[in-house]
């Protein structure tokens, strides 16, 4: 024998009009969080100032021929840098990983074995570029 569950007329309304005023604010709610949330930009890092005045001395070394100065300042922003790195990609870790990357590749170059001048000077010019672009 089939079981039958007999739910009075009354109460079928009443459970879909309770369902619709559940449903509603809570599907509003999550429209505003999600439209909210897609719309807000990332913070940026902040005043960069710092940062470009020791990559700028470490261009001017480069491009006077100094190399081994410019070895030793560039230890200076690789220092600076690192101190700040968890305040810094806390702020914006997608901004914070491009000029990273950008130091990265400057540090490379300017400590390099053979030192290329024109590759030392174009990786701090990105580097200066990825500095910039966290001041605008």
């Amino acid at each position: 024998m089939p079981l039958s569950l007999k739910v009075p007329r009354r109460t079928v309304p009443q459970l879909l009009l309770a369902l619709v005023l559940i449903a509603v604010p809570v599907a509003g709610f999550a429209a505003v969080e999600v439209l909210t949330a897609s719309r807000s930009a990332p913070a940026d890092l902040g005043d960069m100032q710092a940062f470009l005045t020791i990559v700028s001395d470490v261009q001017t070394l480069v491009k006077s021929g100094d190399l081994a100065a410019a070895k030793q300042r560039i230890t200076d922003f690789e220092s600076a840098w690192d101190s700040a790195e968890t305040s810094l990609r806390a702020k914006n870790p997608v901004q914070w990983t491009a000029i990273d990357d950008a130091a990265d590749a400057a540090l490379r170059a300017v400590r390099s074995a053979k030192p290329d001048s024109a590759r030392a000077s174009s990786t701090l010019d990105a580097l200066i570029a990825a500095l910039n672009s966290a001041n605008a």
